[in-house]
């Protein structure tokens, strides 16, 4: 655990998870994502894999390009 538990967590701890998803919003945001060319959606695998957290089997792989209004 990175930011600690309990009584000794740390207090940056609620920052840091607004940091990241800030970040990985306007990353979503910002780009229109799409699959490699010559792959299909019906083609994604979508079998996970561990125990303890789970990922993807295989990664997820997309292009991104800049979303232009």
């Amino acid at each position: 655990m990175p930011f600690g538990a309990g009584r000794r967590i740390c207090p940056a701890l609620v920052m840091g998870v607004a940091n990241v998803e800030f970040t990985l919003a306007n990353m979503l945001y910002g780009f229109e994502w799409e699959l490699p060319e010559g792959t299909l959606a019906e083609e994604v695998s979508l079998e996970e894999a561990g125990r303890l957290t789970f990922h993807r089997k295989t990664p997820l792989v997309l292009v991104p390009t800049p979303y232009v209004v």
